[in-house]
């Protein structure tokens, strides 16, 4: 069978016959077979995570239990749709450049940020960004 046959199947690509799918998908489970995220994510562009960004010092966030308890649940519900969180801690100037670059890496599909204070630069520098981005605060 063709490489782009079996890829087809392990896809549930439609234009392949049952039997080939199932012939294909029970070789995947012998050989216990996973699919490469990384070189996926190549092709389909998306990476199945979401950055929480926050703009605080860790310490005050960590030790607050309503914030912790906020993300643990933010982390549960993206989790239950299959999706991995990636948390980043932003508070300095030198963690602002740093931020913007991986957000603008397509490293994530997109972001959810909680900048707390009016003055607080990261939502103007994260406002030409090419993924979704939603903000709290």
């Amino acid at each position: 069978m063709s490489r782009s046959t079996a890829s087809r199947a392990l896809n549930d690509d439609a234009y392949v016959s049952a039997a080939a799918r199932e012939k294909v998908q029970a070789a995947a489970r012998d050989l216990g077979y996973s699919p490469n995220q990384a070189a996926r994510s190549l092709v389909t562009r998306r990476t199945g995570a979401i950055a929480v960004v926050l703009s605080e010092p860790e310490n005050r966030l960590l030790d607050d239990p309503y914030r912790t308890s906020v993300m643990r649940a933010g982390y549960r519900e993206l989790a239950d749709v299959g999706r991995q969180m990636v948390l980043i801690f932003s508070d300095t100037r030198e963690d602002l450049s740093k931020t913007v670059r991986f957000l603008e890496g397509g490293h994530v599909d997109g972001a959810l940020v909680f900048a707390p204070h009016r003055a607080d630069p990261l939502p103007k520098a994260l406002r030409l960004l090419r993924i979704p981005v939603v903000f709290g605060g």
